[in-house]
């Protein structure tokens, strides 16, 4: 059989990981607040927007990089930064913000046997958590 190349592994890793963060962070009916706006929309609808882009690959699949959003925010207002920075600092602190930026530049490449244990282990997170919601 052959392999996936590497560019299919970030694309299937980015899919379930947005998948995961939208719904951890949505309710037990699969909803959630847009973090820079407060729309509540469902999972589906929602988009898993990163702080620090997705171009920054240490922490494209971060779970403290990426949150809940709407794409209004997203993408018509480019992350709507002010308001994403307010929450970032709001939620953690400067200190830690400060510290994924300089973990967020670290030029390290990350291997595709480790892009592979990602996707393994957020494809059973995402199964969970329909199960647990009802969303299946």
């Amino acid at each position: 059989m052959k392999q996936p190349t590497r560019s299919q592994l970030v694309k299937k890793l980015d899919k379930v990981f947005s998948q995961y963060i939208r719904l951890s962070e949505s309710d037990e009916n699969g909803y959630g607040n847009c973090i820079t706006c407060g729309t509540n929309l469902f999972w589906k609808q929602a988009q898993a927007c990163h702080f620090y882009t997705r171009g920054r690959y240490p922490t494209r699949w971060d779970e403290d990089n990426v949150h809940y959003g709407c794409f209004r925010c997203n993408v018509l207002l480019k992350g709507n930064y002010i308001n994403y920075t307010r929450y970032m600092l709001d939620s953690y602190s400067r200190e830690f913000v400060d510290e994924l930026e300089i973990k967020s530049q670290n030029g390290t490449k990350i291997p595709s046997s480790e892009l592979k244990e990602k996707i393994e282990y957020y494809t059973e997170e995402v199964k969970k958590l329909k199960e647990e919601k009802g969303l299946l």
